[in-house]
């Protein structure tokens, strides 16, 4: 008989779930947009999800998971939650962010995967709730958490993959476990962290109650699931080292493959470990860049339909010159994170008179390009390689107008991939290794999707965005005078 697996990705922005078959086939997917961190509220939502699965006609064999890679829950013994969801978006734990640079310092970069946003979260409930703190068995991520109460977990028993690693901070990419010493350092009790496992992992399976709620078969196994970006790169078939991915999501964020973890001191680049052995996930990112859109989108009109309002922005933002008429666009309104730099925060700058909706909406886009070109430079730098196709995924790679700025920018043929499946992909490959039904190997050796036309680089484009991004590339050592000097000049271009 023909087996089946659920797979849930627990994003950022929404919840996907997935009915898999062994063959791969989606044979049914939904989407649900997710506006509260309330834990309650979101697991209701992940059982009414479930009660839509005919799990008689299409039995299943496995359940896997994968979420958002930051942000934290407190649990006590009973795996009962003592905070709410600690979102990666919820910047209160700032000033334990700029402590763990101050203490770890270049020791951040060479030791961990360069990008903390968990401990720092950790060490502000430590610091500002220590009532709460005292109680905590272990921090989990989200999607850690719903898998728990999925198959009743005690406290003592939560686990992460070590992919989940990448967004914490007190972590050893090599051993690909925590990093004793830097949790020393900043005064950290190791025995509050979960245990470090791999993806494919047994987690324990359905419980009775969960059973009797959701319509899921109690005794149905559950594994323990990856970072939904890694999960993502996995189902999409980037498992080969000199591939580049851009996925345009709630973050914006720039892959490439590399079987070696070289540390940038700048950090530039950061590092998410793969779901195997020997291969990394090199990486600039944008934390909320995609947020940028929904934002600028509820400034012009919050009550306008999302599809039909990016459809018309772009159509009119793709009147408007290259450079939105002298306009550069700040896109770190959470903050910057490669590098990081938490105080520098969003702007427009060369804003005039003149400027419409339509040149701000083609300056996010086309800032967002200049970001990804310092990511790729610093790529190509570290690993000596020439980055000549980016594909890209997400939302943001349906838009031709963005993906044919990108390749301008970024003198870098841009292929959209057939991409909205590829975490429900990675988790459902996850359980069917888990289950023994495909080897990891025949995981590993998936073909690379791509559809549609590439974009490739225009040469008249690339040299009027030049001067763009090189201003860009500068925003921390100019003065805001020398850039509004440069953007009015460029403006009579």
């Amino acid at each position: 008989m023909k087996q089946y697996v659920i797979t849930l990705d627990l994003g950022t922005s929404g919840f996907k779930l997935g009915l898999i078959s062994e063959e791969l086939e989606v044979v049914y997917s939904t989407y649900q947009s997710v506006r509260s961190n309330d834990l309650s509220t979101n697991l209701d939502l992940i059982i009414a999800m479930l009660k839509h699965l005919d799990t008689e006609k299409f039995p299943v064999c496995g359940i896997t998971l994968s979420g958002q890679m930051g942000g934290v829950v407190a649990v006590d013994s009973n795996f009962n939650p003592l905070t709410p969801f600690d979102s990666g978006l919820d910047v209160r734990c700032e000033k334990y962010n700029h402590l763990l640079h101050a203490t770890l310092q270049e020791e951040l970069y060479e030791v961990t995967c360069g990008s903390p946003r968990n401990t720092p979260k950790i060490m502000w409930w430590k610091n500002e709730r220590p009532e709460v703190y005292r109680k905590v068995a272990k921090f989990v991520p989200l999607h850690t958490y719903m898998a728990g109460k999925m198959c009743g977990l005690r406290g003592e028993e939560a686990v992460i993959d070590h992919t989940m690693l990448a967004f914490w901070g007190n972590e050893n990419i090599a051993r690909l476990d925590w990093w004793l010493e830097g949790s020393k350092a900043l005064s950290l009790e190791l025995e509050k962290f979960p245990q470090v496992v791999s993806p494919f992992s047994f987690l324990g399976s359905v419980s009775r109650e969960f059973a009797n709620l959701s319509g899921i078969k109690a005794g149905t196994p559950l594994y323990v699931g990856a970072g939904d970006q890694s999960a993502g790169l996995y189902g999409m078939g980037f498992n080969r080292p000199n591939l580049t991915l851009e996925v345009s999501g709630s973050s914006t964020l720039l892959f490439t493959t590399t079987a070696k973890h070289i540390a940038d001191t700048s950090g530039t680049i950061i590092y998410l470990p793969a779901l195997f052995e020997g291969l990394y996930y090199s990486c600039s990112y944008i934390n909320g860049g995609g947020i940028n859109l929904p934002w600028f989108k509820n400034l012009v009109d919050s009550s306008a339909d999302e599809a039909a309002f990016y459809k018309e922005m772009g159509q009119r933002a793709s009147q408007i010159d290259i450079g939105s008429h002298g306009l550069l666009f700040n896109p770190y309104l959470g903050g910057r994170q490669c590098p990081y730099d938490s105080a520098m925060k969003g702007a427009f700058l060369g804003l005039t008179l003149e400027h419409t909706t339509d040149h701000l909406y083609r300056s996010i886009l086309e800032s967002i390009a200049y970001a990804h070109l310092i990511g790729k430079e610093r790529m190509e730098e570290l690993f000596d390689l020439s980055i000549e196709t980016i594909y890209c995924c997400g939302g943001g790679a349906k838009d031709p107008l963005w993906n044919q700025i990108k390749a301008s920018v970024l003198s870098s043929t841009v292929q959209p991939l057939q991409s909205y499946e590829g975490n429900l992909i990675g988790n459902a490959l996850i359980a069917l290794v888990g289950c023994k039904i495909v080897t990891l190997e025949e995981s590993i050796n998936r073909p690379i999707r791509p559809t549609g036309t590439p974009f490739t680089p225009l040469k008249s484009e690339q040299a009027r965005y030049r001067p763009y991004s090189e201003l860009f590339k500068n925003l921390d050592t100019l003065s805001y005078q020398a850039i509004s000097h440069a953007l009015s000049e460029l403006s009579q271009d």
